[in-house]
């Protein structure tokens, strides 16, 4: 909710030092909640230890005009070695994974998550590929705010409607499944809840605005 204020407030300058000292807050906090011995729950949910993704899309929205254009072959490593980065979290790093979890490994695995998302992020990012344009793409980036804020709901149903069998099987139909459902809450969501609320904004906004 301050983000506005600072945001009409402060010099290109003085944001991009903001953005650095939250980058600062959030490694420092995670370390010292892994020294002193913290839970796993503690470390995920606090505010203080999940800044980067703020903070590396502050950098992204203030200099990624200023970044050379990427060829076709970088923009494919950087994709690759984002999706690495997922993959090797989420082997090695997941919290809800009782015989590897701990604090140092939560620790490692949140900003190489953030890391991983902005590569992918630069890999697609002014890019004219036709493939990008593909309307389920597109209605993918409509209803991307269902799909975060919904995803681990959909999850949690998934796990609820696979019994319990082989680990990896089990974990594969979790994922397939809640994946299905994540999509289809978020259009149910976007199409009567979030388009009625992006209708009433043109009567208050300064700014004309439409449904996407």
């Amino acid at each position: 909710m301050s983000w506005p204020l600072a945001f009409q407030k402060a010099s290109i300058r003085r944001m991009a030092v903001i953005a650095v000292c939250l980058l600062v807050i959030a490694n420092s906090s995670r370390v010292l909640l892994a020294g002193c011995g913290a839970s796993i729950r503690a470390m995920e949910y606090s505010t203080f230890t999940r800044l980067d993704p703020i903070a590396l899309g502050i950098l992204i929205a203030l200099f990624g005009d200023k970044l050379p254009r990427f060829s076709r072959w970088e923009r494919v490593m950087l994709f690759l070695c984002g999706s690495v980065m997922w993959v090797l979290t989420s082997a090695f790093c997941l919290p809800d994974r009782p015989d590897i979890a701990s604090p140092w490994r939560l620790t490692v695995g949140l900003p190489l998550t953030a890391l991983g998302s902005v590569a992918i992020l630069l890999s697609v990012a002014n890019s004219q590929h036709p493939f990008l344009r593909q309307k389920p793409l597109v209605y993918l980036g409509k209803i991307s705010y269902g799909l975060y804020v919904l995803h681990l709901f959909a999850l949690s149903g998934a796990a609820r409607l696979i019994p319990a069998q082989s680990a990896r099987l089990t974990l594969l139909l979790q994922s397939g499944v809640g994946l299905l459902l994540t999509v289809l809450l978020a259009s149910v969501s976007y199409r009567w809840l979030e388009r009625p609320f992006l209708r009433l904004k043109e009567r208050f906004s300064y700014v004309e605005s439409r449904p996407v």
